[in-house]
Protein backbone atom coordinates (compact mmCIF):
# COMPACT_ATOMS: atom_id res chain seq x y z
CA UNK A 1 0.00 0.00 0.00
CA UNK A 2 1.56 3.46 -0.65
CA UNK A 3 1.69 6.55 1.09
CA UNK A 4 -1.43 8.55 -0.09
CA UNK A 5 -3.31 5.27 0.58
CA UNK A 6 -2.20 5.59 4.24
CA UNK A 7 -2.80 8.53 4.67
CA UNK A 8 -6.56 7.74 3.78
CA UNK A 9 -6.43 5.61 6.98
CA UNK A 10 -5.09 8.43 9.10
CA UNK A 11 -7.43 10.79 8.03
CA UNK A 12 -10.35 7.65 8.57
CA UNK A 13 -9.05 6.98 12.34
CA UNK A 14 -8.81 11.16 13.21
CA UNK A 15 -12.75 10.97 13.05
CA UNK A 16 -12.56 9.03 15.80
CA UNK A 17 -12.68 10.86 19.25
CA UNK A 18 -10.28 10.83 21.59
CA UNK A 19 -7.44 10.52 19.16
CA UNK A 20 -4.24 11.60 19.68
CA UNK A 21 -0.26 10.79 18.60
CA UNK A 22 -0.63 7.45 20.72
CA UNK A 23 -3.63 6.09 20.25
CA UNK A 24 -3.07 6.93 16.06
CA UNK A 25 -0.43 4.58 16.33
CA UNK A 26 -1.61 1.71 18.20
CA UNK A 27 -5.11 1.99 15.80
CA UNK A 28 -2.05 1.58 12.61
CA UNK A 29 -0.73 -0.88 14.16
CA UNK A 30 -4.13 -3.24 15.28
CA UNK A 31 -5.49 -2.82 12.04
CA UNK A 32 -2.17 -3.45 10.62
CA UNK A 33 -1.49 -6.58 12.94
CA UNK A 34 -5.16 -7.76 14.18
CA UNK A 35 -7.29 -7.11 11.14
CA UNK A 36 -4.47 -7.67 8.41
CA UNK A 37 -5.13 -4.57 6.65
CA UNK A 38 -1.82 -4.08 4.54
CA UNK A 39 -0.44 -1.15 5.79
CA UNK A 40 2.87 -2.34 5.12
CA UNK A 41 4.31 -0.22 8.51
CA UNK A 42 7.13 -1.96 10.34
CA UNK A 43 6.62 -1.66 13.93
CA UNK A 44 8.98 -1.95 16.81
CA UNK A 45 8.60 -1.72 20.54
CA UNK A 46 9.54 1.49 21.98
CA UNK A 47 8.66 3.34 25.17
CA UNK A 48 4.08 3.92 24.56
CA UNK A 49 4.19 0.29 22.76
CA UNK A 50 4.48 -0.95 19.02
CA UNK A 51 5.99 2.01 17.30
CA UNK A 52 6.86 3.10 13.40
CA UNK A 53 8.84 5.91 12.38
CA UNK A 54 7.19 5.67 9.06
CA UNK A 55 3.94 5.70 10.76
CA UNK A 56 4.57 9.10 12.97
CA UNK A 57 6.07 10.78 9.71
CA UNK A 58 3.10 9.64 7.64
CA UNK A 59 0.90 11.04 10.44
CA UNK A 60 3.06 14.62 10.20
CA UNK A 61 2.74 14.40 6.12
CA UNK A 62 -1.02 14.31 6.38
CA UNK A 63 -1.39 16.60 8.87
CA UNK A 64 1.47 19.60 6.91
CA UNK A 65 -0.92 18.79 4.16
CA UNK A 66 -4.36 19.50 5.62
CA UNK A 67 -5.63 15.89 6.20
CA UNK A 68 -5.64 15.94 9.81
CA UNK A 69 -5.17 18.48 11.88
CA UNK A 70 -3.18 17.89 15.13
CA UNK A 71 -3.42 20.70 18.08
CA UNK A 72 -1.19 20.61 21.20
CA UNK A 73 -3.07 19.99 24.26
CA UNK A 74 -2.82 20.00 27.99
CA UNK A 75 -4.89 17.83 29.77
CA UNK A 76 -6.99 18.20 33.26
CA UNK A 77 -3.77 16.18 34.82
CA UNK A 78 -1.15 18.63 33.46
CA UNK A 79 -0.16 16.11 31.18
CA UNK A 80 0.63 18.05 27.26
CA UNK A 81 -0.68 15.96 24.29
CA UNK A 82 -2.15 16.22 21.20
CA UNK A 83 -5.39 16.03 19.47
CA UNK A 84 -6.09 14.65 16.21
CA UNK A 85 -9.12 15.08 14.05
CA UNK A 86 -9.91 14.73 10.29
CA UNK A 87 -9.42 18.45 8.05
CA UNK A 88 -11.89 19.21 5.39
CA UNK A 89 -9.15 18.31 3.08
CA UNK A 90 -9.05 14.55 4.51
CA UNK A 91 -12.83 14.59 4.20
CA UNK A 92 -12.83 14.98 0.70
CA UNK A 93 -9.64 12.63 0.18
CA UNK A 94 -12.13 10.21 2.24
CA UNK A 95 -15.46 10.89 0.16
CA UNK A 96 -13.30 10.16 -3.00
CA UNK A 97 -11.52 6.89 -2.56
CA UNK A 98 -12.89 3.15 -2.85
CA UNK A 99 -9.58 2.15 -0.53
CA UNK A 100 -11.11 2.59 2.72
CA UNK A 101 -14.51 1.20 1.52
CA UNK A 102 -12.93 -1.94 0.42
CA UNK A 103 -11.63 -2.08 4.12
CA UNK A 104 -14.49 -0.63 6.22
CA UNK A 105 -15.01 -3.70 7.62
CA UNK A 106 -11.83 -3.94 9.21
CA UNK A 107 -11.92 -0.62 10.37
CA UNK A 108 -15.26 -0.73 12.43
CA UNK A 109 -14.02 -4.29 14.24
CA UNK A 110 -11.31 -1.90 15.40
CA UNK A 111 -12.77 0.75 16.11
CA UNK A 112 -15.66 -1.21 17.72
CA UNK A 113 -13.15 -2.84 20.19
CA UNK A 114 -10.82 -0.21 21.10
CA UNK A 115 -13.10 3.43 20.58
CA UNK A 116 -13.40 4.15 24.40
CA UNK A 117 -10.13 3.56 25.00
CA UNK A 118 -7.36 5.46 26.91
CA UNK A 119 -3.95 6.23 25.18
CA UNK A 120 -2.58 3.91 28.19
CA UNK A 121 -4.94 1.15 27.18
CA UNK A 122 -4.33 1.05 23.64
CA UNK A 123 -0.52 1.05 24.57
CA UNK A 124 -0.97 -1.76 27.05
CA UNK A 125 -3.42 -4.04 24.55
CA UNK A 126 -1.19 -3.22 21.52
CA UNK A 127 1.90 -4.30 23.94
CA UNK A 128 0.50 -7.75 24.45
CA UNK A 129 -0.27 -7.94 21.10
CA UNK A 130 2.67 -7.16 19.88
CA UNK A 131 4.44 -9.23 22.93
CA UNK A 132 2.59 -12.44 22.03
CA UNK A 133 3.30 -12.26 18.58
CA UNK A 134 7.22 -11.99 19.96
CA UNK A 135 6.35 -15.60 21.32
CA UNK A 136 5.03 -17.07 18.40
CA UNK A 137 7.65 -16.08 15.80
CA UNK A 138 10.57 -17.26 18.78
CA UNK A 139 8.53 -20.57 19.84
CA UNK A 140 8.86 -18.50 23.57
CA UNK A 141 5.33 -20.69 24.84
CA UNK A 142 2.07 -19.40 24.09
CA UNK A 143 0.72 -19.64 27.95
CA UNK A 144 -1.38 -16.49 29.13
CA UNK A 145 0.95 -16.63 31.87
CA UNK A 146 4.19 -16.69 29.51
CA UNK A 147 2.76 -13.91 27.66
CA UNK A 148 1.58 -11.77 30.25
CA UNK A 149 4.85 -12.48 32.48
CA UNK A 150 7.08 -10.73 29.21
CA UNK A 151 4.50 -8.15 29.22
CA UNK A 152 4.92 -7.11 32.45
CA UNK A 153 9.08 -7.34 31.98
CA UNK A 154 8.57 -4.89 29.68
CA UNK A 155 5.86 -2.24 31.09
CA UNK A 156 6.35 -2.73 34.60
CA UNK A 157 4.40 0.20 35.26
CA UNK A 158 1.25 -1.97 34.54
CA UNK A 159 0.34 -4.62 37.27
CA UNK A 160 -0.18 -7.96 36.30
CA UNK A 161 -3.57 -7.99 37.23
CA UNK A 162 -4.09 -5.16 34.65
CA UNK A 163 -1.94 -7.21 31.65
CA UNK A 164 -4.03 -10.34 32.24
CA UNK A 165 -7.52 -8.64 32.16
CA UNK A 166 -6.71 -6.98 29.21
CA UNK A 167 -5.28 -9.96 27.83
CA UNK A 168 -8.45 -11.60 28.20
CA UNK A 169 -9.90 -8.69 26.80
CA UNK A 170 -7.81 -9.66 23.54
CA UNK A 171 -9.09 -13.12 24.03
CA UNK A 172 -12.22 -13.01 24.69
CA UNK A 173 -12.46 -10.60 22.00
CA UNK A 174 -10.65 -12.99 19.70
CA UNK A 175 -8.45 -9.97 18.00
CA UNK A 176 -5.78 -11.77 19.67
CA UNK A 177 -6.37 -14.99 17.73
CA UNK A 178 -6.78 -12.88 14.76
CA UNK A 179 -3.33 -11.70 15.30
CA UNK A 180 -1.58 -14.82 15.86
CA UNK A 181 -3.49 -16.50 12.54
Amino acid sequence: MDMQDRVLFIARIAREPNIGKTAMMKYLYLLQTVEKVPLGYSFEIYTYGPYSSEAMSEIDHASQNGYIRVLGVTFPSGVYGYSITCDAKGEALLSESPVIGAYQAQINVIVHAFSGKTAKELELLSTIVYIALMHEKNDWGMLEEDICASVQDVKPQFTLDEIVANYRFLLDGQLLSKALQ
